[in-house]
């Protein structure tokens, strides 16, 4: 039974990612386009539509905000604490910040909680994708800007240049 239900959850989405990884490798389809439209486009209007529309209660949505934000903390201090230890660069400490603190939870989390739990499950889990976006597209743009040559001024700036930062706080200011 269990055998079964991974089966129908998972295969599925590796199917779709098969089918991409045919497209892009035997078609020749450019991935800048697509990429240009999911970032600039099709993810900031889906946490728009997410957090303006969502049936989750306010405290369902501060539990979830909570975990999201301490799941980032937690990472972003043992990554503080490695590169201290360690003496890594500030660029390479950037680097290491932005793949561990920032969990990819909607490319693959969405399909499986949709096949896993339904409408319900994938309602949860976009919350959670806008909570990481809206750190990602902080922190994450943050520490991607920040270098040697670039202040403090400038990289935070950066972050009102994302258009899923923007679109998930005028959503937030419009709940």
């Amino acid at each position: 039974m269990f055998l079964f239900d991974l089966l129908n959850i998972v295969f599925p989405v590796f199917f779709i990612i098969l089918i991409g990884f045919i497209v892009g490798r035997y078609l020749g389809v450019n991935p800048k386009p697509v990429s240009d439209l999911c970032i600039y486009v099709f993810s900031p209007a889906l946490f728009f539509y997410s957090v303006t529309t969502s049936s989750l209660d306010f405290s369902d949505l501060g539990k979830i905000a909570l975990f999201g934000v301490t799941l980032f903390v937690l990472f972003a201090g043992l990554m503080n604490v490695i590169s201290f230890f360690f003496k890594w660069a500030p660029s390479y400490k950037n680097a290491m910040m932005l793949a561990s603190a920032f969990p990819n939870a909607g490319n693959y989390g969405l399909p499986i909680l949709m096949f896993a739990f339904g409408e319900k499950g994938v309602t949860i889990g976009i919350i959670f994708a806008v909570i990481q976006s809206l750190l990602m597209n902080s922190a994450g743009v943050y520490y991607a800007s920040r270098n040697e040559e670039t202040g403090f001024g400038q990289a935070f700036s950066n972050i009102f240049k994302m258009p899923a930062f923007v679109a998930i706080l005028l959503a937030i200011f419009l709940n």
